[in-house]
């Protein structure tokens, strides 16, 4: 009887300690959880669960584990906007020498569309339809006198002197004197025509063949007229471009008057 009495004295006051520190289940809440025992086969798996189904219907929700927040997604960037129109610049008054400008030639003139004005001058076009043949030609001149002319000319002027140079020049000068005399009177020019004679007169004599000029001492004017220009003058207006070997560039119809030129030049 002693052996029931020490262990039941020793057990009364663990089992009000433990009375303290676990409290006993309040009814509602002991209820509920043998109703949910009555459900099930009373093992130890669903006591776990119904405890942990009350204690989870008897939690707050704001003591309930909140789901995670959503992972923010990256917009796609938008291109930037773009800059603002600058503004219509303001109307600006017009200055005093516009003013003047619209005051003598009247508002909103425009020089460039007045009917009054002269027509624009009409430059002359090279009519040129043999170019590739002639393009050809003056890369021959080009060589003939870069490589022949040139070098004879530099030793020319190198060993003649040039007063002798000049009487040279006047020579051939004065000979084409009886051709431009001819070519006047066949353009109708009767006055031109007798100054060249004169001039060839004159040098021939006073100027020992032509050697020297005495004739533009006494201020007689130069004329040099050919055939090709006579030819113009009767109404040979256009003519193509032409370039001959060592001749240099032509046009047809010089051609023609380098040919008609050519028995008064012989006759000299």
């Amino acid at each position: 009887m002693r052996r029931l009495i020490l262990p039941a004295l020793l057990l009364a006051p663990v089992c009000a300690l433990a009375q303290i520190i676990v409290p006993p289940m309040p009814a509602q809440k002991r209820a509920a959880f043998e109703a949910c025992l009555a459900q099930t086969n009373r093992d130890e798996h669903a006591v776990l669960a119904c405890l942990r189904k009350i204690d989870e219907a008897r939690t707050p929700p704001a003591q309930q584990q909140k789901p995670p927040p959503p992972v923010p997604q990256p917009q796609p960037q938008q291109p930037p906007a773009p800059p603002p129109a600058a503004p219509a610049p303001a109307e600006t008054t017009p200055t005093q020498a516009e003013q003047d400008y619209d005051a003598i030639y009247g508002q909103g003139y425009n020089p460039v569309a007045d009917s009054s004005l002269p027509a624009p001058a009409q430059l002359p076009t090279t009519y040129d339809p043999w170019e590739k043949l002639n393009r050809k030609v003056h890369g021959f001149n080009n060589v003939v006198d870069r490589h022949v002319a040139k070098p004879l000319a530099h030793a020319y002027v190198a060993v003649v002197p040039r007063p002798v140079r000049l009487g040279v020049g006047n020579f051939f000068s004065n000979l084409g004197q009886p051709i431009s005399a001819v070519n006047a009177l066949l353009q109708g020019k009767p006055r031109q025509a007798a100054q060249a004679l004169g001039r060839f007169a004159l040098n021939s004599t006073l100027g020992w063949g032509g050697v020297f000029d005495p004739a533009s001492n006494v201020n007689m004017p130069h004329h040099s007229e050919d055939f090709g220009q006579t030819l113009g003058v009767w109404g040979w207006k256009r003519s193509r471009y032409v370039e001959l070997p060592l001749f240099g560039p032509r046009t047809v119809r010089d051609v023609f008057g380098m040919v008609g030129d050519a028995p008064l030049a012989t006759s000299n």
